[in-house]
C-alpha cells in the first residue's frame, strides 16, 4: 500500500473545483470533486492523499493523476453486509476527529471483512477494520525491515516492535471483491493483499506485504464503536431503502439445494447449514450458493433449538446456530454442544453445553492475553494451562459468521482463572480467543423455557457457588461453636455472619465488575475472599468477648480455600 497519511503526497486535478469539506471543524481541509469520465455525475477527492475513487452511481474507478483524471472501469459494489458503517459516518479517537471516505470488501475462502479508509481532522488517514462487529483502528507507520518474508510467518511467530513482542494472530492472502468511495492506492476487483495481522494485548499492528518486501506496518489498537464516539451511523430505515431488509431481523431462506426453510440473521450471519439436508450454503448479494452438499446426518437432539429466544444480561438473545464438537483421540468420546447466539444489540454470544450441570457462557476477545512460563496473564490476572486438545465439527446446522465446515479441526488450549476460563482456538491461518464465565444449566433451561432434564440425565457436579458457601459456612460453626458453648461468644452474632453468608453470592452479584464489564476477580474467588473475612471477624469478636483466652484462635486457621474443588475438566472447547 502506498504510505495514506502523508497530506502533501500526490497533486490535486488542475480542473478540479475546490470544496471546504471540514465546516466547522478545528482545521479546515480542501476536497476536491471532477466529473466521473463514465456517468458524469460528480465525484469528490475529500482527502490530498487519495489516487483513486468510486463513482457512486456507475461504479467506475478513478484514477486521479498530475493533470488528468483517467477511467480504470468498473468496480464490482461492495456486498450489502448491513455494517453500521457508511461513508460520512464520523468519530473521535485521542480528542482528533475524523470521517470515513472510503472502503474495500476483502474476501477469504470461509468469510470477507471491511477495511474503511478514513481522514482525521489535522489531515492524516488511517484504516477502521470491520470484521463480524470487532473493531481495529490503524495508522501507516512506515516499513518495517526487520520483518520476516511472508511466506516464513506462522502464527503465534512473535515479531518485535518499538519494545513490545506482537504474535501472529492471522496470516493470509484475501482478494478484494468491492469497493467504495476513494482510496489511497490504485485497486481492483481481484486485486490481491497479504496481509498477517499482529496483536500484544489491545495493541494491533498489521504488516502488508501487497507491494512486495519490506512490509508496510499499520499500527493501532483495538476499539468499539461506542468508544470512538460514532455518529450518523446507518439506521434501520436506511438499511431498509438500500437493501430492503433489515440488519438483525430473523428470517427464512429456501435452502436451493432440498428447498427447506433456512432461519438466519440477515447480515450479520452469511454462512448456513441447512436443517434438513446438511448443505452449506453461502449468501453472495441477493442469491444463496450451494457450497457443499453433505449425505444425510442423524438430528442431534440438543437442549436449545434454531430460533430459540431468551434474556440475557438484559439483552434479547435468539440461537441462531449449533454444532457438536468432539475431542479428537480421546478414548472416552468427549462431546460438547456450541450455541451461537445473535443480539440486535449486544452482537453474538456463545452458550457451552459439555453434559455437566454447568454451562459456560462464552464471548470471542478483541485483545490477546500475555504469555509467559506456559500460562497467561490478562488484565492483571493469571490464567493457569490446564488443557491443550484438539476439536473437531462434527454436527452443524442454522447460520453463523463464518464458513463452518464438518471435520473442521483447531487446536484448542483451556487456561483457568478460578472457574473463568480463557480459551485458544488456533488453525493453520488464525488464532482467536475467548472468555468464559460459568452459568447454571438449570437457568439456561429456564431462561429459554426448557424442560429440566431428569435426574441422572447430566452430571452430577455441585454448583460452585453453593459449594464455597458450605465450606465457609462449616469453617464458620466449626470455629466459632465451641466458643458459643464453653465460652462467651455470640450465638446471634454467628448467625447474622451465616446469613451473610447465604446471601454473599448475590450481593456480590453486581459489584465485581470494573467499567468495562470485566470482572475484576471471579465470582467465587470474591465469595472465598469476602466469606474469609467474614468468618475471621465473626471469630476475633467472639474469641475477645471471652473472659479468659483459651487459643481458640489457632482454630481460625481451617485452611477452607483448599477445600474448596470444583471446576470444568470436562475438556470443552468454544468460539
Amino acid at each position: 500500500m502506498s504510505d495514506p497519511n502523508n497530506p502533501d503526497q500526490g497533486s490535486p486535478n488542475s480542473g478540479a473545483n475546490p470544496v471546504n469539506a471540514s465546516s466547522g471543524r478545528k482545521k479546515a481541509i480542501l476536497a476536491f470533486s471532477t466529473a466521473c469520465p463514465s456517468c458524469g455525475a460528480q465525484v469528490q477527492f475529500r482527502s490530498s492523499a487519495s489516487v483513486m475513487a468510486v463513482c457512486e452511481y456507475c461504479q467506475t474507478t478513478i484514477l486521479r493523476e498530475e493533470h488528468a483524471v483517467l477511467d480504470q472501469g468498473k468496480m464490482s459494489a461492495v456486498l450489502e453486509d448491513y455494517s453500521p458503517l457508511q461513508i460520512g459516518s464520523s468519530g473521535v479517537l485521542d480528542g482528533v476527529g475524523f470521517s470515513l471516505i472510503g472502503r474495500i470488501q476483502l474476501q477469504y475462502p470461509d468469510g470477507f471483512w471491511n477495511e474503511w479508509y478514513l481522514q482525521f481532522d489535522d489531515g492524516t488517514n488511517g484504516w477502521l477494520s470491520d470484521a463480524s462487529g470487532l473493531y481495529v483502528l490503524t495508522r501507516h507507520s512506515g516499513a518495517l525491515e526487520s520483518a520476516p518474508s511472508f511466506d516464513l510467518l506462522t502464527i503465534n511467530y512473535i515479531v518485535q516492535y518499538k519494545g513490545f513482542g506482537y504474535r501472529v494472530t492471522d496470516h493470509r492472502t484475501a482478494t478484494c471483491t468491492g469497493g467504495q468511495g476513494e482510496l489511497p492506492f490504485v485497486v481492483g476487483q481481484g486485486w490481491q493483499s497479504s496481509v498477517a495481522d499482529l496483536r500484544f494485548q489491545a495493541r494491533f499492528m498489521s504488516l502488508d506485504y501487497s507491494d512486495g518486501e519490506p512490509p508496510q506496518v499499520y499500527e493501532g489498537r483495538a476499539v468499539t464503536l461506542q468508544g470512538l464516539k460514532f455518529q450518523l451511523l446507518r439506521e434501520d430505515a436506511l438499511i431498509q431503502a438500500s437493501s430492503g431488509k433489515v440488519k438483525g431481523k430473523i428470517t427464512n431462506l429456501e435452502c436451493p439445494n432440498c428447498g427447506s426453510p433456512i432461519p438466519y440473521v440477515m447480515g450479520m450471519a452469511e454462512h448456513l447449514v441447512c436443517p434438513a439436508c446438511r448443505a452449506e450454503v453461502a449468501m453472495t448479494g441477493k442469491k444463496a450458493e450451494v457450497l457443499v452438499k453433505h449425505k444425510e446426518l442423524v438430528t442431534l437432539k440438543s437442549a436449545l433449538s434454531l430460533g430459540d429466544k431468551a434474556s440475557i444480561d438484559n439483552q434479547a438473545y435468539v440461537v441462531i446456530g449449533l454444532m457438536q464438537m468432539e475431542e479428537v483421540g480421546d478414548e472416552e468420546s468427549s462431546l460438547w454442544t456450541e450455541y451461537l447466539l445473535y443480539s440486535l444489540e449486544a452482537g453474538f454470544l456463545w452458550l457451552v453445553d459439555s453434559g455437566a450441570a454447568d454451562w459456560h457462557k462464552v464471548s470471542v476477545l478483541n485483545e490477546i492475553p500475555e504469555e509467559k512460563a506456559g500460562n497467561v496473564f490478562l488484565q492483571g490476572k493469571r490464567w493457569d494451562r490446564t488443557f491443550a486438545y484438539q476439536g473437531r465439527v462434527l454436527y452443524a446446522v442454522g447460520a453463523f459468521n463464518w464458513r463452518v465446515k464438518i471435520g473442521d479441526t483447531n487446536f484448542i488450549v483451556d487456561y483457568k482463572n478460578g472457574q473463568d476460563i480463557l480459551t485458544s482456538e488456533q488453525n493453520q491461518h488464525e488464532i482467536n480467543w475467548s472468555y468464559a464465565t460459568p452459568i447454571s444449566g438449570f437457568l439456561v433451561r429456564q431462561l429459554f423455557g426448557k424442560k429440566q432434564p431428569a435426574r441422572g440425565e447430566v452430571q452430577p457436579s455441585e454448583e460452585p457457588e453453593q459449594n464455597a458457601v458450605k465450606w465457609l459456612s462449616i469453617a464458620l460453626w466449626l470455629i466459632n461453636l465451641p466458643i458459643i458453648l464453653f465460652g462467651s461468644g455470640s450465638f446471634f452474632l454467628t448467625l447474622m455472619a451465616q446469613l451473610c453468608l447465604i446471601f454473599l453470592p448475590v450481593l456480590l452479584s453486581a459489584n465485581t465488575s470494573s467499567s468495562n464489564g470485566e470482572p475484576i476477580l471471579s465470582r467465587n474467588t470474591s465469595i472465598l475472599v469476602w466469606g474469609s473475612m467474614i468468618v475471621l471477624f465473626t471469630t476475633i469478636y467472639n474469641i475477645s468477648s471471652r473472659s479468659s483466652s483459651s487459643g481458640w484462635g489457632s482454630s481460625s486457621g481451617s485452611g477452607y480455600s483448599s477445600s474448596y474443588g470444583g471446576g470444568w475438566s470436562s475438556g470443552g472447547g468454544h468460539k
